[in-house]
This record gives structure tokens, sequence and C-alpha cells, in this order.
């Protein structure tokens, strides 16, 4: 059915009641207006226009009251940050019972919906699909291949931590679909459908849950279809990730800041001749030992076979202090694990980390930032052996397709991606601000959210 559009600025406005807040602040400074006319012009008609628009409302603390109430709700509703939804462009089709008057509305049971959706899309050249759970998305729905055929030139927006079969997803993205969820913050309103663009005209076919069954609303006035398309993308242009779930970072160079530079100075000093022998090669500079980072032996241990001699116990217990003052977490990057984690996803770091370092951040309770330690001196295995990221895997009990892994040597991150994992690799020339802003960008860029 076509719509005027001035019936449909109308049905929105009555459909918001932030309008009617609206309206009465605007009544209440148009009588100020006309008392403060009054009292600059002393017209003598005024005081009984006044007068009779007060009769009406109650006198003069009433309307005042009023006012003020009005005026401060509309402050507030209109400056707070307002809640992105779909159904806000919805409202302004209002409901076929508003148009026709006709209250006998037919309800449809799930199979029909279904049907009847794949029906709409026939002729379709675009889909988008804004959906609540995920079943339909299952390899055993006829929607499934459907979607799949449309590939690209679908997009589909699920809720938050939506039930669906991993592979089916995975599926679907392999496919080129455009999947992404609503943020943690949505508020759900229940709506869920279609909209379509065609060579002829866009359309929308939409339901909602009634009792047992579901109202579908089919929408073809051009306007409001365009209205409901450009809200659809502003919510998918807001969505985050489908399938991270999960956020690994390395520590030192990533979580950490540091630089072992200042312990091979140390060595100098106290040692010479000594960091020379300890120094590994360009490209992993970081791993001084393999033994050492699988809990094989200690620094001490490392230090005196390189000096083929055995140090004195007050030398020894300041190579461990030492060794043990290089790295410390970034607060910034610390304040960021919390917001993941707030947001949803689990925090973890994977790090080719020796047992005296481990013992000493979680001495000082570094670890705490972390829903998770996957430690080389733990596990006995070193990044980027593809063991060390099966072992991930399995006590995440996730698919690779599920986490991000963050670090800055290339050699690990072609380890991870090479495993399935999606991967950040970070620039070690930038300073420790420019790489947690690089880390925060990257992820954003990833669709993965942040909540403050």
């Amino acid at each position: 059915m076509a719509i005027g559009s001035s019936t449909l600025f109308v049905l929105r406005a009555l459909s918001r009641p932030k309008w009617l807040l609206l309206s009465l602040c605007a009544s209440y400074i148009v009588l100020l207006a006309l008392l403060g006319i009054q009292f600059v012009t002393s017209v003598k008609y005024w005081p009984v226009l006044v007068d009779d628009i007060l009769n009406v409302y109650g006198g003069y603390r009433t309307v005042h009251a009023l006012g003020i109430v009005a005026t401060a709700c509309s402050a507030f509703v209109f400056c707070w940050p307002r809640r992105t939804n779909i159904r806000y462009a919805i409202e302004a089709l209002a409901d076929k019972h508003l148009m026709s008057g006709n209250d006998n509305v037919a309800i449809f049971e799930e199979k029909e919906v279904q049907k009847r959706l794949v029906d709409f899309a026939k002729d379709a050249t675009y889909l988008y699909i804004y959906a609540g759970g995920a079943g339909f998305l299952a390899r055993s729905n006829k929607q499934h291949q459907e979607i799949c055929e449309f590939g690209p030139k679908c997009k589909i927006l699920l809720k938050p931590q939506a039930s669906v079969e991993r592979e089916d997803l995975h599926t679907l993205i392999r496919k080129g679909v455009n999947v992404r969820a609503y943020r943690p913050s949505f508020k759900d309103t229940g709506l869920r459908g279609r909209i379509k663009s065609t060579a002829l005209s866009p359309e929308a076919s939409l339901f909602l849950k009634r009792g047992k069954g579901f109202q579908i609303e089919r929408i073809e006035n051009t306007t409001v279809v365009q209205a409901l398309i450009e809200q659809y993308e502003k919510e998918f242009e807001q969505g985050v990730h489908p399938q991270i779930r999960h956020v690994v970072f390395d520590l030192a160079g990533v979580f950490f800041d540091g630089d072992i530079k200042v312990f091979y100075q140390y060595l100098r000093q106290n040692f010479p001749g000594s960091a020379g022998r300890l120094n590994a090669t360009a490209d992993d500079y970081l791993c001084v030992d393999q033994e050492l980072n699988k809990g094989g032996i200690g620094i001490v241990e490392v230090l005196e076979s390189r000096l083929e001699r055995k140090l004195a116990q007050e030398a020894a217990d300041g190579v461990v202090k030492q060794w043990c003052s290089i790295w410390s977490p970034n607060e910034q990057m610390r304040t960021l694990a919390s917001q993941l984690r707030k947001s949803g996803y689990t925090v973890s770091i994977a790090s080719n980390c020796d047992c005296d370092n481990a013992d000493s951040y979680d001495q000082q309770g570094w670890f705490n930032d972390f829903n998770h330690t996957f430690l080389s001196t733990q596990l006995k295995l070193t990044k980027p052996d593809p063991q060390f990221f099966l072992r991930i895997l399995e006590k995440l009990d996730a698919l690779p397709s599920e986490c991000m892994f963050v670090d800055d040597h290339r050699i690990n991150t072609k380890a991870a991606r090479a495993a399935g994992f999606h991967t950040l690799l970070i620039d070690r020339t930038l300073t420790n601000d420019e790489r947690v802003a690089s880390i925060k960008q990257k992820l954003t860029n990833y669709r993965l959210v942040v909540e403050a």
C-alpha cells in the first residue's frame, strides 16, 4: 500500500514519545514568548489570550511546572546518545492496523515464514538480512544454500554470540557472504526479516514474534524501504566480526614494554665479552636460548655455559634480577585487555618465556590481566612451532578462525596464519604509544569491538 510522505511523518511522530516531549517543550517556549511580548509591548489583548491559554491548562504554576519538566526531559532525550537499532525505520511505516484499521492480522508458523522468505529473495540482486538466532544458517536449512549462492551480494547481521555451528558460519564466509554481529551493547527489538534490491525497486519482508507464530509485513513503499537500507548499512558498519572470540597477545614488544638491549649492556659492563655470546640471530633476537625458553635451564645456567665458568652467588643473583626487570606491562595495553574482556572476548598471552621471568610476572600479578597463559616454559614448545598453536586451540576449545593472534615477529604470525588464525603483525620500530595506538586501530579495522 502506497503511503504519502506526510502521513509517514505523522505516524513516525506518533510512534516516538520524544516527539511529544519536543512538542510540549516548543509549546512552553511559545507561551514564554507570548508573556515576554506582553511585558514589552503592554498590548492589551495579550493578557486575554494568555489568560485563556492558562485557564485551559490550570494556571501559571501548573503550566510552568509542565513546561520545565518537558524542557528538561527533551534536553535529556535529545542530548543522550541515541540507541542505534534498525527498528526505528520500521516505525516510519507504522503498522497496517493504523493504515487500514483491520485488527485481523495473519499469524504464520515458522516453516511458512521460512518458505516466504526464500520466495521473497528469488528476484533479489542484493539481499540484506537481520536475524536473531542463526539456525537458518545451518547447512541442513535450505536458506543456507540460497545465501551461499548470493555470496558477496548478501549481508547478514546476527545477535551477539548467536548460536551457530562454527563450520556453518565458516562456510558462508568462505563463499564471500558478509556476516557481522550486532555490537554487544545492542538492545534486541525482536525485529527480523529481509530487505532486497531488485531490478525494479527495493522491497522488505519483516516479521515479528506474535505468540506461537509470526506476523509478516511486506513493505513495497520505496521511500520506507530505502530508509531501512540506510539504517541497515549504519548498523552493519558498526557490527563486529562474527567469528573472533579470542584475542591472543605476545608479551615482549606487544603487551609488555622493554628492550633486551638493556640486559646486553649490563652484561658488557659486568661480564666483558659475554653479550656477544648471548646475542641471537637478527630474525629472532629475543630468543636467547631455546632450552631457556622451554624451561629446561635458567638464565644463569645459560650465561655460565657461554662463559664456561661458574658465577658467584652474588653475581648470579644480580643477573637474574636484571634479567627479570627488562619487561613490564604497558598500562594502556592492560586497559585494552580489560575492555576486550568486558566486550565478551577471552584475552590470552602466548610467549616464548623462560621460567625465571614467568615466576616473576606471576608473583607480581601481571598474568591476572588474562584468561589464559600459553608460555613456552609451560608447554615445552616455542613459537613458531605449529604444535604451539594447536595447544592454544585445544585449551580454548576453539577453531583457528575464532582466534586473533598479535605478535611483533613475522615468523610467528606466519606460523599462526598457517594454522588458520587471524593475525596482526606489529611494527617493532614504533614507540610504545604508537604501538598501542596501532594495535587498537588494527583490532578496530578487523571489526573487533572494544567497549570502554
